[in-house]
Formats: C-alpha cells, structure tokens, sequence
C-alpha cells in the first residue's frame, strides 16, 4: 500500500527527496477518505500529509448519485 501512497504524494507534491527528508509509512491516522502521515520537510519543519485515497472521488460521486436519485424517489412517492 505505501507504493500506491507514494505515487500520490509524488504526483501532487513532486519527488519526495525534493520536499521531505522523512515521512513515515505507516499512516497516524487513517479512514475511508484519506490518511495522514507523519513528515520531516528538508528545511527540518515537522508537519503531517494527508492522502487522499485512490478512486476516492468516483466512489463519492457513485454514492451521492444514489443519495440523490433515492431523495427523488422518496420525493415523488412522498410528495
């Protein structure tokens, strides 16, 4: 998993030698969304990265799609 971690904050923020001098793998806090992982930057600041997970945005829309089309169901049986 962290490969796949790795390519998103590579593809958002750029290689990570660039910007970071640590971030550790192993995610501080993690959910359905995102996760959040622990950061040294190169200037030596400490700070946090929050990942958005992959196909992320597509599952929201599916499940908004559905909450929509329900609520118009609903609307139409309950006027």
């Amino acid at each position: 998993e962290w490969n796949i971690i790795q390519s998103i904050i590579e593809k958002e923020l750029g290689p990570i030698g660039d910007n970071f001098s640590f971030i550790d793998r192993t995610p501080l806090a993690s959910a359905s969304i995102a996760q959040v992982h622990v950061a040294k930057l190169r200037t030596g600041e400490e700070v946090v990265i929050k990942v958005q997970k992959p196909q992320i945005d597509d599952l929201l829309k599916a499940d908004l799609n559905f909450i929509y089309i329900a609520s118009r169901v609903l609307e139409f049986l309950q006027p």
